[in-house]
């Protein structure tokens, strides 16, 4: 769509016939039309983006009238750890200190710095950010897990996300002395709750 709204359409499409709404005119002419005809109808593609205004620019969605429900999220991702780094996290012999628990502790103050590090996140009062991590011996991984609750007029969906995120990226720095081809992979959205309705994957 937006390959054509630009200019570059095959014979047929409407930016195309633009041409055969100014026969008769200059070449600097059809181009001034074709552009002019362009904008507006980006500016109306555009509108129908949450974070984009109508002149395309980027900018905050306005949650004012919305409201105060109670909202939950819940997030995950894999860390492949690699045999020798996977048993020295679950042997806690990991020279940096308890590997698990200090990523816990950086995906709970990662979720609450959200806004500050996702430009278009709104604010919200945290009731309770939590995580998990279950060992996976078969292929050496860790499975982080994280849960975000609030009551608010905008979803948790990102503080979940950030927190499984980060969780698994002190992992990686933990544990990068003993293997630097460690993975993080699957992060993704399982569920949510509250607001327009409820998403689960």
């Amino acid at each position: 769509m937006l390959k054509s709204l630009c200019g570059f359409a095959n014979p047929g499409s409407a930016v195309y016939s633009l041409r055969n709404q100014v026969a008769g005119r200059s070449e600097k002419q059809f181009f001034n039309y074709r552009n002019a005809n362009r904008n507006f109808m980006l500016g109306r593609y555009y509108s129908s983006l949450t974070h984009v205004n109508e002149s395309g620019k980027a900018s905050m969605v306005d949650i004012t009238a919305k409201p105060i429900t109670s909202r939950t999220a819940h997030a995950q991702g894999k860390v492949m750890l690699g045999r020798d780094a996977f048993y020295a996290v679950k042997d806690n012999q990991v020279k940096k200190g308890d590997v698990l628990t200090v990523a816990q502790i950086a995906g709970i103050q990662a979720a609450k710095q959200t806004s500050n590090l996702i430009p278009f996140c709104h604010q919200v009062n945290l009731s309770k950010v939590e995580l998990n991590f279950s060992l996976n011996e078969a292929d050496h991984s860790v499975l982080v897990e994280s849960k975000a609750v609030c009551d608010g007029k905008t979803g948790v969906e990102m503080e979940a996300i950030i927190a499984v995120s980060v969780a698994a990226c002190t992992i990686y720095d933990m544990c990068k002395a003993i293997n630097k081809g460690i993975e993080i992979t699957d992060i993704f959205l399982i569920s949510k709750y509250g607001g327009k309705g409820p998403y689960e994957r």
